[in-house]
């Protein structure tokens, strides 16, 4: 839990320098491609969390990877986080941050996950339903996963709404182990 109350602190800190600096666009566009350089390589995570190595060694590659591409306010903020010893940390707050952007756009992601491909039909109502709910619009990506059966659980970041078979059968079998039979 500590991870995420870290990253929620620094993404909330970078998210309100951005936008007051007028570069939140520039700074979600950067940190989406550094969000998929740590997805495929974890390498320089691990170099500036070493704590074998100096604090200088670790500064200066930070000056050195963030010179060219990256705003200012990233690099201060990559570096920041490298001083405070959080870089750990940098994947979750990136994420967070990502969050935050969409948030401000009005836009909601969504995890759907179902047991076998849906129809364009279903997927466009299904967005439709809970664009409409919302109020927001929603961005989504698909899982399949034969468990469920068949219907469809959303995940809306740390919101679950579960209309899976799986779970009708579960909350089932709940109700009929505690069914007293006389």
């Amino acid at each position: 839990m500590l991870d995420r109350e870290v990253a929620i602190r620094y993404a909330r800190a970078l998210f309100d320098s951005a936008k007051e600096r007028n570069y939140l666009s520039e700074a979600d566009e950067q940190l989406a491609v550094l969000q998929t350089v740590f997805e495929r390589d974890r390498s320089l995570i691990n170099y500036l969390a070493a704590p074998q190595i100096g604090d200088d060694k670790k500064e200066a590659l930070i000056n050195k990877v963030f010179a060219e591409g990256f705003n200012r306010g990233i690099r201060e903020f990559v570096l920041l986080v490298a001083r405070k010893r959080r870089v750990q940390y940098l994947p979750f707050m990136i994420e967070e941050f990502r969050d935050l952007v969409a948030d401000e756009r009005g836009i909601v992601k969504a995890e759907f996950t179902v047991a076998h491909q849906i129809s364009d039909k279903q997927r466009e109502a299904l967005v439709s339903k809970l664009q409409s709910k919302l109020g927001k619009t929603v961005e989504f990506s698909e899982r399949i996963d034969s468990s469920v059966i068949g219907g469809v659980r959303v995940r809306l970041k740390d919101d679950v709404i579960d209309g899976t078979v799986e779970n009708e059968l579960r909350k089932l079998r709940e109700r009929l182990e505690t069914l007293e039979v006389n």
